[in-house]
Protein backbone atom coordinates (compact mmCIF):
# COMPACT_ATOMS: atom_id res chain seq x y z
CA UNK A 1 0.00 0.00 0.00
CA UNK A 2 2.46 2.56 0.81
CA UNK A 3 4.41 1.14 -2.28
CA UNK A 4 1.15 2.28 -4.29
CA UNK A 5 0.60 5.71 -3.08
CA UNK A 6 4.23 6.50 -3.69
CA UNK A 7 4.03 5.47 -6.96
CA UNK A 8 1.05 7.79 -8.19
CA UNK A 9 2.24 10.79 -5.73
CA UNK A 10 5.58 9.87 -8.25
CA UNK A 11 3.65 9.43 -11.47
CA UNK A 12 0.68 11.12 -11.43
CA UNK A 13 0.66 14.76 -9.65
CA UNK A 14 -2.02 17.12 -10.62
CA UNK A 15 -3.66 17.73 -13.63
CA UNK A 16 -4.36 21.26 -15.37
CA UNK A 17 -7.95 21.09 -14.26
CA UNK A 18 -7.73 20.10 -10.77
CA UNK A 19 -5.10 23.56 -10.45
CA UNK A 20 -7.63 25.56 -11.98
CA UNK A 21 -10.40 24.49 -9.99
CA UNK A 22 -8.02 24.44 -7.00
CA UNK A 23 -7.38 28.46 -7.81
CA UNK A 24 -11.15 28.90 -8.74
CA UNK A 25 -12.09 27.98 -4.78
CA UNK A 26 -8.79 30.12 -3.50
CA UNK A 27 -9.86 32.91 -5.23
CA UNK A 28 -13.43 32.72 -4.06
CA UNK A 29 -12.31 31.99 -0.75
CA UNK A 30 -10.36 35.02 -0.68
CA UNK A 31 -13.10 37.36 -2.20
CA UNK A 32 -15.52 36.47 0.24
CA UNK A 33 -13.10 37.10 3.32
CA UNK A 34 -12.02 40.00 1.44
CA UNK A 35 -16.12 41.35 0.83
CA UNK A 36 -17.14 40.17 4.79
CA UNK A 37 -13.91 42.39 6.32
CA UNK A 38 -14.64 45.15 3.99
CA UNK A 39 -18.43 45.53 5.37
CA UNK A 40 -17.30 44.28 9.08
CA UNK A 41 -14.59 47.75 8.76
CA UNK A 42 -17.23 49.69 7.10
CA UNK A 43 -20.14 48.54 10.13
CA UNK A 44 -17.47 49.95 12.66
CA UNK A 45 -16.96 52.98 11.16
CA UNK A 46 -20.56 53.63 11.01
CA UNK A 47 -21.15 53.23 14.41
CA UNK A 48 -18.44 54.76 15.41
CA UNK A 49 -19.68 58.13 13.56
CA UNK A 50 -22.67 57.62 14.38
CA UNK A 51 -21.75 57.85 18.28
CA UNK A 52 -19.63 60.78 17.56
CA UNK A 53 -22.18 62.78 15.93
CA UNK A 54 -24.62 62.63 18.43
CA UNK A 55 -22.35 63.04 21.34
CA UNK A 56 -21.16 65.96 19.68
CA UNK A 57 -24.96 67.12 18.70
CA UNK A 58 -25.80 66.73 22.96
CA UNK A 59 -22.82 68.30 24.63
CA UNK A 60 -23.98 71.01 22.22
CA UNK A 61 -27.59 71.54 22.94
CA UNK A 62 -26.80 70.70 26.96
CA UNK A 63 -24.32 73.78 26.78
CA UNK A 64 -26.94 76.11 24.84
CA UNK A 65 -29.92 75.05 27.27
CA UNK A 66 -27.42 75.53 30.49
CA UNK A 67 -26.51 78.90 29.71
CA UNK A 68 -29.90 79.93 28.44
CA UNK A 69 -31.41 78.41 31.36
CA UNK A 70 -29.56 80.59 33.27
CA UNK A 71 -30.01 83.87 31.94
CA UNK A 72 -29.29 86.94 33.70
CA UNK A 73 -31.17 89.86 33.93
CA UNK A 74 -31.40 92.80 35.72
CA UNK A 75 -34.19 95.72 34.24
CA UNK A 76 -32.07 98.09 35.91
CA UNK A 77 -28.36 97.19 34.81
CA UNK A 78 -27.99 98.20 31.23
CA UNK A 79 -25.05 96.31 30.87
CA UNK A 80 -27.25 92.89 31.48
CA UNK A 81 -28.02 93.08 27.97
CA UNK A 82 -30.24 90.12 26.42
CA UNK A 83 -29.59 90.39 22.45
CA UNK A 84 -31.06 88.65 19.84
CA UNK A 85 -30.80 89.24 15.99
CA UNK A 86 -30.98 87.71 12.57
CA UNK A 87 -28.39 88.20 9.95
CA UNK A 88 -29.58 86.78 6.98
CA UNK A 89 -30.60 83.55 7.67
CA UNK A 90 -29.05 82.20 10.56
CA UNK A 91 -29.33 83.71 14.40
CA UNK A 92 -27.16 85.07 16.87
CA UNK A 93 -27.65 85.53 20.62
CA UNK A 94 -25.83 87.15 23.31
CA UNK A 95 -26.47 87.80 26.94
CA UNK A 96 -25.37 87.17 30.51
CA UNK A 97 -25.53 83.67 32.39
CA UNK A 98 -24.46 82.36 35.40
CA UNK A 99 -22.72 79.01 36.36
CA UNK A 100 -23.98 77.60 39.67
CA UNK A 101 -22.44 75.43 41.78
CA UNK A 102 -22.76 73.65 45.22
CA UNK A 103 -19.05 74.01 46.56
CA UNK A 104 -16.79 77.11 46.98
CA UNK A 105 -13.02 76.22 46.54
CA UNK A 106 -12.34 78.58 50.04
CA UNK A 107 -15.95 77.08 52.04
CA UNK A 108 -16.86 74.13 54.14
CA UNK A 109 -15.64 70.84 52.74
CA UNK A 110 -18.48 69.34 54.90
CA UNK A 111 -21.69 71.11 53.72
CA UNK A 112 -22.59 72.87 50.43
CA UNK A 113 -21.49 76.45 50.36
CA UNK A 114 -23.51 77.56 46.48
CA UNK A 115 -21.93 80.12 44.41
CA UNK A 116 -22.54 81.29 40.57
CA UNK A 117 -20.28 83.58 38.22
CA UNK A 118 -21.86 85.54 36.02
CA UNK A 119 -20.23 85.44 32.66
CA UNK A 120 -20.98 87.15 29.09
CA UNK A 121 -22.06 84.53 26.47
CA UNK A 122 -22.72 84.62 23.03
CA UNK A 123 -23.67 82.31 19.93
CA UNK A 124 -23.38 82.45 16.49
CA UNK A 125 -22.07 81.32 13.31
CA UNK A 126 -18.76 81.48 11.32
CA UNK A 127 -18.30 80.20 7.75
CA UNK A 128 -16.26 77.23 7.73
CA UNK A 129 -13.24 77.68 5.30
CA UNK A 130 -12.42 74.12 4.69
CA UNK A 131 -16.16 72.96 3.86
CA UNK A 132 -18.09 75.26 1.75
CA UNK A 133 -21.99 76.05 2.40
CA UNK A 134 -21.02 75.00 6.00
CA UNK A 135 -20.80 76.67 9.51
CA UNK A 136 -18.80 76.29 12.96
CA UNK A 137 -21.37 76.91 15.45
CA UNK A 138 -19.05 79.50 17.78
CA UNK A 139 -19.90 80.23 21.74
CA UNK A 140 -18.00 83.46 22.92
CA UNK A 141 -17.60 83.56 26.44
CA UNK A 142 -16.05 86.62 28.77
CA UNK A 143 -15.92 86.12 32.39
CA UNK A 144 -17.09 89.85 33.42
CA UNK A 145 -19.77 91.94 31.57
CA UNK A 146 -19.28 94.82 30.02
CA UNK A 147 -20.95 98.04 27.83
CA UNK A 148 -20.87 95.77 25.02
CA UNK A 149 -22.83 92.89 25.61
CA UNK A 150 -22.15 91.62 21.99
CA UNK A 151 -18.00 91.71 21.70
CA UNK A 152 -15.47 90.30 23.60
CA UNK A 153 -14.11 87.39 24.84
CA UNK A 154 -12.98 83.89 24.07
CA UNK A 155 -14.03 82.13 21.49
CA UNK A 156 -14.54 78.81 21.41
CA UNK A 157 -15.91 76.25 18.42
CA UNK A 158 -18.99 74.16 19.81
CA UNK A 159 -19.97 72.57 16.88
CA UNK A 160 -19.02 71.96 13.20
CA UNK A 161 -20.84 71.17 10.39
CA UNK A 162 -23.78 73.45 11.04
CA UNK A 163 -25.97 74.10 8.38
CA UNK A 164 -28.48 76.81 9.91
CA UNK A 165 -28.49 78.71 13.49
CA UNK A 166 -31.94 80.31 14.62
CA UNK A 167 -33.53 81.26 17.45
CA UNK A 168 -36.97 82.12 18.38
CA UNK A 169 -38.22 84.22 21.60
CA UNK A 170 -41.33 83.71 23.35
CA UNK A 171 -42.92 86.71 24.62
CA UNK A 172 -46.19 84.70 26.30
CA UNK A 173 -48.02 85.72 23.00
CA UNK A 174 -46.27 84.65 19.87
CA UNK A 175 -42.55 83.75 18.92
CA UNK A 176 -40.29 86.41 17.59
CA UNK A 177 -36.83 86.36 15.50
CA UNK A 178 -35.22 89.40 17.83
CA UNK A 179 -35.33 90.20 20.89
CA UNK A 180 -33.16 93.18 22.67
CA UNK A 181 -33.63 94.04 26.71
CA UNK A 182 -31.95 97.54 25.91
CA UNK A 183 -35.48 98.45 23.74
CA UNK A 184 -38.03 96.51 25.80
CA UNK A 185 -36.69 96.35 29.08
CA UNK A 186 -37.69 92.32 29.91
CA UNK A 187 -36.62 89.52 29.12
CA UNK A 188 -38.30 86.28 27.25
CA UNK A 189 -40.17 84.04 28.71
CA UNK A 190 -38.47 81.15 26.72
CA UNK A 191 -35.58 80.48 23.85
CA UNK A 192 -36.22 78.08 21.28
CA UNK A 193 -33.74 76.81 19.29
CA UNK A 194 -33.50 75.46 15.75
CA UNK A 195 -29.97 73.46 14.28
CA UNK A 196 -29.36 72.25 11.09
CA UNK A 197 -26.89 70.10 10.95
CA UNK A 198 -24.93 67.80 8.38
CA UNK A 199 -24.15 63.95 9.74
CA UNK A 200 -21.68 61.71 9.40
CA UNK A 201 -23.35 60.57 5.94
CA UNK A 202 -23.25 63.50 5.42
CA UNK A 203 -27.11 64.06 5.47
CA UNK A 204 -28.96 67.37 6.92
CA UNK A 205 -30.37 66.30 10.42
CA UNK A 206 -32.80 69.26 12.08
CA UNK A 207 -32.77 69.71 16.37
CA UNK A 208 -35.01 71.34 18.01
CA UNK A 209 -35.55 72.22 21.69
CA UNK A 210 -36.96 75.08 23.42
CA UNK A 211 -35.47 76.22 26.59
CA UNK A 212 -37.36 78.08 29.74
CA UNK A 213 -35.56 80.83 31.24
CA UNK A 214 -35.09 79.91 35.17
CA UNK A 215 -37.14 82.12 36.50
CA UNK A 216 -40.40 80.87 34.34
CA UNK A 217 -39.69 77.49 34.83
Amino acid sequence: MKRRIQNILNNEGFSILEILVASAIAAMILVMISTSYRNVLQAITGVSGYAEFYENINLAINKIDSDISNTFFDRYNKKTAFIGDLNGDNSTLNFITTKHSKFHISGSMIKDSPYSDINEVGYYLKEDTQHSGLFLLIRREQLLYDDEPDQGGRESILLENVVNLKFEYNNWKSWDVRWDTRANKRIVRAVRTTLLVKNYQNKEEKFIFTTFIDKYR
